[in-house]
């Protein structure tokens, strides 16, 4: 949901959310070029609106017996509180998910939360690991692998301590399309095991010296 209302408004805005600074490159890690134009905002506020109702009401499936609840809106006859707790939810998730919709995936997400408590506390865990010896590769990308990402991180940074990476892999596939012609490679890998701690105890080091 984040990831396809954040194409969307990419497209209505130049930016993936309306808290971004700046506006992102007109351009996909494949070179192909995309346009702003205002006009995808007649899609971007809908979508919002119905993810939200959608939402709301499998919420309510979280209180009330599913068949009760689908049986009827189906049927046009939702109760007075049914009604309340759809439209006041519809409302809440509608403004977060098209002004704060990152908060959710970063602090509300409980499968999220636990996963991410889990993986930062494991350093021999599978982890997207930048080789930063070869650094110099990067000049000649206009940063792809930070715009591409969802969350609004920067792969290139010490992945342990990102946490709301939701390990999605975005910033590799476009490292991965940027340097296809490099014969070394992309820069961004998945890495485990001892590879995952020399990964970024050479990031910390690079760090400290910069």
């Amino acid at each position: 949901m984040v990831e396809t209302l954040n194409q969307f408004m990419r497209r209505a805005t130049g930016k993936p959310s309306v808290w971004e600074k700046k506006p992102l490159p007109t351009r996909e890690p494949d070179g192909t070029r995309w346009q702003v134009d205002r006009r995808w905002w007649l899609l971007t506020v809908p979508l919002a609106v119905g993810f939200a109702f959608v939402w709301a009401v499998v919420l309510l499936t979280y209180l009330l017996p599913p068949f009760e609840v689908y049986g009827n809106l189906l049927a046009g006859t939702p109760t007075r509180n049914q009604f309340i707790f759809i439209a006041a939810g519809t409302v809440v998730l509608s403004a977060e998910f098209l002004f704060a919709r990152h908060l959710f995936c970063r602090f509300a997400c409980a499968v999220g939360l636990f996963q991410s408590l889990a993986w930062m506390g494991n350093r021999d865990a599978m982890v997207v690991g930048f080789a930063r010896q070869r650094g110099a590769d990067c000049n000649d990308c206009y940063s792809a692998c930070d715009h591409v990402c969802p969350m609004r991180l920067k792969p290139r940074n010490i992945k342990r301590q990102m946490f709301t990476c939701t390990q999605c892999a975005q910033c590799v596939s476009a490292c991965e399309t940027t340097q296809k012609d490099n014969p070394r490679g992309a820069l961004l890998s998945w890495v485990s095991d001892a590879a995952a701690r020399q990964n970024e105890a050479g990031l910390r080091a690079g760090k400290q010296r910069n």
